[in-house]
């Protein structure tokens, strides 16, 4: 029901560098309205700032990225959330990962990629007077894996994460998985 407006900028310095930014912005309630009978417009903003490089096997890449949510208290009401189980007002997360193509040096049509990644996110950084922050929603979390691709269009990735949290209750993963994509 309603529009909203998105826009991305990205720009290439140096090769194998891009970096840039995205917005989106808009109404999100779709016409939705809380049992007093209120209308939740739920205006959503997004943004980013990403990079990435690429070069000689090397490959890194960040994000930083930050959400607010408008009219979550009628969101709350309209869902029955109460206590520490409230939609965020503003999240954040940022990343930071980096890699190494080990076999880029002998130009193989395989790549195999062990890498590390940093992330920092809390998707209750604010919540509306009256609610509760969950703590368990204020994340770190370090991944140490590695992806295989044994043909461009195709990637094996293994990794391990290591998950914390302020409320102490992280638990730690492992993933194995494969996915395809068009080239």
């Amino acid at each position: 029901e309603d529009l909203a407006l998105t826009a991305r900028v990205d720009v290439k310095p140096v090769k194998g560098l891009l970096v840039g930014g995205s917005v989106f912005t808009g109404n999100a309630g779709q016409g939705a309205t809380e049992p007093g009978g209120a209308t939740i417009d739920a205006r959503t903003t997004i943004f980013d700032v990403h990079a990435e490089y690429r070069a000689r096997g090397i490959q890194a890449r960040a994000l930083w990225a930050r959400t607010s949510i408008d009219d979550v208290e009628l969101i709350n009401t309209a869902q029955g959330l109460a206590g520490n189980a409230s939609v965020g007002e503003r999240q954040y997360g940022w990343y930071g990962e980096v890699g190494y193509d080990v076999l880029a040096p002998v130009e193989s049509r395989q790549s195999v990629v062990p890498f590390a990644r940093y992330e920092r996110l809390n998707t209750q950084d604010r919540v509306p007077s009256g609610f509760a922050v969950n703590l368990a929603n204020d994340m770190t979390i370090t991944t140490l894996g590695v992806v295989w691709k044994p043909i461009l269009s195709i990637a094996v990735k293994a990794d391990w994460n290591k998950v914390e949290n302020v409320a102490e209750t992280g638990v730690d993963r492992i993933s194995v998985g494969a996915l395809t994509k068009d080239v």
